[in-house]
């Protein structure tokens, strides 16, 4: 019926007082069973973890030891910082699992937890690298993505990707499935920030998908705005005339001498020239601006719908 405040120091006295034997009292439980948890983000290795989440006096070491397919006994090389061994190229196409065996001791007891490992279940890539994203000239629609494999995935093997993509203010997730690392998006809404995330999978659907690689946030290719081709035409305006001021100087040319209604009959033609052609860009920007609005507001609704859909 002991418990843990009776740990201490116990001595045993006689009539006078002197000490005539002592011992120490520790008192503690077997160790429980750790809790293993094998991964795998490669072909190539398997990494097992485990916890003991029983506190106690006693320090507890751990054994680690797996069976491989061929039954073969041996040590699993582990990083006594961590709780954590690895086994270094696996048999691939074993029809036996490995079983990796984890023994938790201390002074009071011990504890094993057996763990059977299939490589094709648990491998599972580290999420895709170095995504990129970049809007397609002329395109107001088109949002062309780049990524790279994870480091540690072999380049001996083939993954396969989704990639999904969104407007940032709603949670509706479009997906694009594929086999490249390269892929162009045609159907984002048009000057509107979209945020793009990539997640991979061995290429045969063996084990798990990846987590999702880091959010990137892009723009698609804006159309150049009615104020933007006033400014430009205004500026090319300002340098002509200027140019064509500089051209009819007496002093630059000494042998053409123009009268004053010749040059301001040529720059009255050239400012109304300038001025049609100003009329003209204005009408056609207007249009296209027009036409634009028009297909972001079907773009919206059919987002919206979509994501009515999603909801029923």
């Amino acid at each position: 019926m002991a418990n843990l405040s009776m740990e201490g120091n116990y001595s045993c006295h006689d009539e006078t007082g002197r000490l005539l034997h002592w011992t120490q009292l520790k008192l503690g439980y077997p160790p429980s069973k750790p809790l293993v948890h094998c991964t795998a983000s490669n072909f190539y290795r398997i990494s097992c973890m485990w916890e003991n989440n029983q506190e106690g006096s006693f320090p507890i070491h751990y054994i680690a030891t797996y069976r491989s397919p061929s039954s073969n006994i041996f040590s699993c090389p582990r990083d006594f910082l961590r709780n954590i061994c690895q086994i270094d190229n696996p048999q691939m196409f074993a029809s036996l699992p490995y079983v990796i065996n984890i023994t938790a001791i201390n002074p009071i007891g011990r504890r094993t937890t057996l763990l059977d490992i299939v490589l094709f279940d648990i491998v599972q890539p580290d999420p895709p690298v170095n995504v990129t994203a970049e809007p397609v000239f002329g395109s107001p629609r088109r949002i062309k993505v780049q990524w790279d494999y994870p480091p540690s995935w072999g380049s001996q093997f083939k993954l396969k990707f989704v990639l999904e993509y969104k407007l940032l203010r709603y949670n509706f997730w479009s997906r694009l499935n594929t086999k490249m690392t390269t892929e162009i998006i045609t159907d984002a809404i048009a000057a509107q920030l979209c945020a793009i995330r990539v997640k991979a999978r061995d290429f045969f659907d063996n084990g798990k998908w990846s987590d999702w690689s880091s959010e990137v946030l892009v723009t698609p290719w804006i159309e150049t705005t009615t104020e933007n081709i006033q400014s430009t035409v205004t500026t090319l305006m300002m340098d002509f005339i200027h140019t064509q001021s500089q051209s009819t100087d007496p002093t630059l040319s000494s042998n053409v001498i123009l009268s004053s209604s010749d040059v301001l009959d040529r720059n009255i033609v050239v400012l109304i020239s300038i001025a049609a052609s100003i009329g003209i860009c204005i009408a056609a920007t207007t249009f296209v601006l027009w036409i634009r609005r028009r297909r972001q507001e079907s773009d919206m609704n059919d987002i919206l719908t979509k994501k009515a859909l999603s909801l029923c």
